[in-house]
């Protein structure tokens, strides 16, 4: 599975998402599409349900003709950090960025599909406006708040307050503050 990514400044983020994902899904003067560019921009419900019911993000109806016997595998099993694995990541995120009518100056990258990829992924694009609350009580969650110290810097441009507790317990949630993210790791 690929996920796509695109590092925004917090404000421009709803707006970009919306409009890359309207120009894919219909036409920019439709209906769609301002139900689609809506929906990013409001907390209203959503817009019109999709033509094919079988659409997900998870496994999809394939298309017509399909044979995966078409599938190219000389990939199969090689590192993606292998000359044909980068080769085939570049491919992907090219692609991603040509269909996506991405402007050249953004980045898209892939990154693993799992829990570990999407939290991640969330962190380096979501916290550093506003200052933080980080609440861990294991060491999984105290990796990801030392990365988040010293990956993302993030004591150089906010503030960050750290809540932990030991294993089987959580911190006093009461501590933390409404008006500043709070990350849960």
């Amino acid at each position: 599975i690929i996920v796509t990514m695109m590092r925004f400044a917090p404000q421009q983020a709803a707006r970009a998402a919306s409009i890359a994902f309207a120009q894919q899904a219909a036409p920019a003067a439709s209906v769609a599409a301002q139900a689609l560019t809506a929906r990013f921009m409001s907390a209203a419900a959503p817009g019109p349900k999709p033509a094919n019911p079988e659409f997900s993000s998870g496994p999809c109806k394939k298309h017509p003709g399909y044979n995966i016997a078409n599938l190219p595998t000389s990939s199969l099993g090689r590192s993606h950090r292998s000359k044909l694995g980068k080769e085939r990541l570049k491919f992907a995120i090219d692609e991603t960025k040509r269909m996506l009518n991405i402007p050249d100056d953004y980045l898209v990258g892939i990154v693993p599909a799992s829990d570990t990829g999407a939290y991640e992924m969330a962190m380096w694009n979501m916290l550093g406006a506003k200052d933080i609350d980080v609440c861990h009580w294991e060491s999984f969650g105290k990796g990801w708040f030392g990365d988040a110290i010293s990956h993302l810097k993030l004591r150089d441009t906010v503030e960050v307050t750290e809540h932990t507790a030991g294993y089987g317990e959580l911190p006093d949630l009461t501590k933390t503050k409404s008006d500043r993210d709070i990350l849960f790791t």
